[in-house]
């Protein structure tokens, strides 16, 4: 990523991370959380507010929800 940032003049950057929950809710997890807060306090990241997006698959159907991380809790983007 750092590679693609400087090779682009900082055009390109870090917006945050995806996932899928196959059979299960878009709801993030406790690990999902954490996983934000670890990536905005991370200075070689830089960025204080990362979005998640997680989808939701199964056989038959596709959904997702993007969070974004805002004062210590991840909040639903809309």
């Amino acid at each position: 990523m750092n590679k693609i940032h400087n090779l682009t003049n900082g055009e390109i950057q870090y917006l945050g991370e995806w996932h899928s929950h196959p059979n299960g809710p878009t709801n993030p997890s406790s690990t999902d959380l954490n996983a934000m807060k670890e990536i905005s306090k991370d200075r070689n990241i830089n960025i204080d507010n990362p979005l998640l997006m997680i989808a939701e698959v199964d056989k038959t159907s596709f959904s997702k929800d993007l969070f974004i991380y805002d004062n210590k809790k991840l909040k639903k983007y809309e």
